[in-house]
């Protein structure tokens, strides 16, 4: 067991899903949250839950000897610290697009069909097979009208009903080919200086920065041409995503949530 906020996760509560073999990844990508050790016992509660499949911490230069250590002694779990990128974009863009796209690249070679993407700093934290949750969704609202192999999942986290085309970067689940297709893309290289900020809400996408720089490059990937409006917007959506509840998986974000999170 470990104490989070004077909350308790016991692991021996938590089921193992041994079925869920090593053509699943988990990434886990970002700077290491050592504050309650958060990022080391969100890597011992996934390897809880899933004994048999790969981790990825996609991490950087100069992280903790002891952490990593720490780390590498848990089973199936490996390291990938990345040379921070000279220039890390508006809101670190360029730093969540390197840490994801090498973990990809691992998972690739490691024959991975099935890829979740998270962050250092969030944890689905239910005791729920939530892996053969997504791919079950996948199976029940299939692609049938993009270049996609299945639909990408994402979390209702930091999804706004009322911006077009608002993909959340937070979380997302998919086959790795169109995973890779979403994240393996180029450094945003756009300044504070030199981009036309816009200040309605609903068209944030399309000042493309942050994650609308991520849906920006999609868009041109898959040739969709972007009407801005509300009909456009929801095709968009139903063709290539499927939005799940951030409460219903436990989508858990250390900075927001701990304070209302019933563990």
């Amino acid at each position: 067991a470990f104490n989070f906020y004077n909350r308790t996760y016991n692991l021996k509560k938590y089921p193992k899903y041994p079925l869920i073999s090593q053509n699943y990844g988990i990434i886990i990508q970002g700077l290491v949250v050592n504050e309650n050790n958060f990022t080391y016992e969100t890597i011992c509660l996934y390897r809880q839950l899933y004994p048999n499949i790969l981790i990825v911490l996609s991490t950087w230069e100069g992280t903790s000897k002891n952490f990593i250590k720490k780390v590498n002694q848990i089973t199936n779990v490996k390291i990938i610290l990345s040379k921070l990128p000279d220039y890390s974009g508006i809101k670190n863009i360029n730093l969540q697009i390197e840490s994801t796209k090498n973990a990809l690249s691992y998972l690739q070679l490691n024959k991975c069909d099935f890829v979740l993407k998270t962050r250092t700093d969030q944890r689905l934290d239910l005791a729920e097979n939530f892996l053969n949750y997504f791919t079950s969704l996948q199976k029940l609202f299939p692609n049938t009208r993009s270049y996609l192999k299945s639909k990408l999942i994402i979390s209702s986290m930091n999804t706004y009903k009322d911006r077009f085309y608002g993909v959340s970067d937070m979380l997302m689940f998919g086959k790795i080919e169109d995973m890779c297709l979403y994240w393996s893309i180029k450094y945003d290289d756009k300044t504070f200086n030199n981009f036309v900020p816009v200040n309605n809400p609903k068209y944030f996408i399309k000042q493309s920065t942050a994650e609308g720089y991520l849906v920006s490059e999609f868009m041109k990937r898959i040739n969709w041409k972007p009407k801005w409006n509300k009909v456009d917007h929801k095709l968009f959506f139903k063709n290539h995503f499927i939005s799940v509840d951030h409460d219903q998986i436990g989508h858990f974000w250390y900075k927001n949530n701990w304070l209302s999170r019933d563990l």
